[in-house]
């Protein structure tokens, strides 16, 4: 698909989150993938022995004023929120300290310790929610997102 003009991509993030725009969040995601790939191409050729990650800081974000609960089944509200998109290029290629349930805090531990000699424990993978309505209180949704993603 093609991209919108500039003067509307500068909104577009705005705009994606505040009304039920699939088209715009679709266009956003085009956008956003194709200055990633440049990005990425642009590291990798000055310098091949960079290690990249890619992490986004949650998942899909409902329209402003849905609770997530009310958009999606109760097996897959955490899950969708807590999907963050993840991207790693080891220049040796070497991703056997990674595995399936690896959450961005474990991930750059992986990455501090690989390259770096951090010599950082792991801590556990969990995941957590902050509904609009109660600030700074998030819960704990771990387990709800395990279950969404391995049922």
């Amino acid at each position: 698909g093609s991209l919108p003009p500039a003067a509307e991509r500068k909104n577009l993030y705005t705009k994606t989150l505040m009304l039920p725009n699939i088209k715009g969040y679709t266009n956003n995601i085009m956008y956003i993938n194709n200055r990633a790939l440049k990005l990425i191409k642009s590291i990798k050729n000055a310098n091949k022995n960079s290690v990249i990650l890619l992490i986004s800081d949650h998942g899909y974000l409902p329209k402003k004023g849905i609770k997530i609960g009310d958009v999606l089944q109760y097996n897959d509200q955490y899950y969708v929120r807590s999907g963050n998109f993840t991207a790693v290029y080891f220049p040796d290629k070497d991703y056997s300290t990674m595995y399936q349930t690896i959450t961005p805090v474990n991930l750059i531990r992986v990455m501090l310790n690989k390259y770096f000699d951090a010599q950082l424990p792991l801590i556990p993978d969990k995941h957590y929610y902050n509904p609009g309505y109660v600030q700074y209180k998030p819960m704990d949704v771990t387990k709800e997102v395990q279950k969404a993603a391995f049922e």
